[in-house]
């Protein structure tokens, strides 16, 4: 959406310009107006770069946010949906209508560093932050940012770490700021196998929170880094099926990882061919 806020922008800006300094004076000078609306684009695209760099520099990393309901998220979504469309990638999505209401449990597949984007941008509306490994906090302005979207921190050497980020994540969904993603594979996904057995530790958030699970996929991911900006992307995005709060509290978190990994299995057979790694 912002992307073509600063199309229309620069359109405006350049039939201005154009107007007021009489650079057309015949077709032949058409050439100059098209050169002025890609400086004018790339222009606020580079303002937008150096706002977001600036702008995290003001962020705290070192406390949950109280509630998602705040600017710099809406920003730094906003931006992440820029950054979507610059690589030209389309999200494909079914099954929303199967959302429960209120607070969930969304778990699916890992297979680039891009499924979270995706996610963060797709789920604006329910709020979901993502459960996500501390190294990505580390990343020079980006993560100020995944703090700001309400992320959580995962220490995957520190067993003591993680039992307190999936007491974090409950108390989040308990307290009605946000619902929770994760990827239970505990990684990126580069094997052949469509999908990793499941963490079941995973499912603990939503058994402390007494929420439903949404089973979710996504594939398409891993053609977007050779095929970036080249031709378009699709990336198709399933609710597969959702687990009921009723259930997911009378079963084991064994049973539930291996429910959920089966249901993931099943729907990323139509995109075999699509995914391979």
């Amino acid at each position: 959406m912002i992307l073509y806020i600063y199309i229309a922008i620069s359109l405006a800006l350049d039939g201005v310009l154009s107007g007021v300094c009489g650079l057309v004076e015949s077709w032949a000078d058409i050439w100059i107006v098209l050169v002025l609306f890609i400086g004018l684009l790339l222009g606020i695209l580079i303002l937008h770069v150096i706002f977001a760099v600036v702008f995290s520099l003001f962020i705290d990393i070192n406390r949950i946010p109280q509630s998602l309901d705040t600017f710099v998220r809406h920003f730094a979504l906003c931006t992440l949906d820029l950054y979507l469309h610059l690589i030209r990638v389309k999200v494909h999505v079914s099954g929303m209508e199967k959302l429960p209401e209120g607070r969930f449990l969304l778990v699916s597949n890992h297979r680039t560093q891009l499924d979270p984007i995706v996610g963060l941008v797709l789920f604006r509306k329910q709020k979901v932050a993502f459960i996500s490994k501390k190294e990505n906090f580390k990343i020079p302005f980006g993560g100020r940012y995944i703090a700001a979207l309400g992320c959580l921190s995962l220490d995957r050497e520190d067993p003591r770490a993680a039992i307190k980020t999936i007491g974090d994540a409950a108390n989040m969904i308990k307290n009605d700021i946000a619902s929770i993603g994760i990827y239970p594979e505990g990684g990126t996904n580069r094997t052949e196998q469509t999908v990793l057995p499941l963490h079941s530790g995973s499912f603990k958030i939503a058994q402390k929170a007494g929420v439903p699970v949404v089973v979710s996929t996504i594939a398409g991911t891993r053609a977007v880094k050779k095929n970036m900006v080249i031709r378009r992307n699709h990336v198709y995005v399933d609710i597969v099926d959702i687990i009921s709060r009723e259930d997911t509290m009378r079963l084991r978190t064994a049973e539930l990882a291996d429910m959920s990994r089966e249901l993931m299995t099943k729907n990323l057979e139509k995109y075999e061919k699509l995914d391979r790694p």
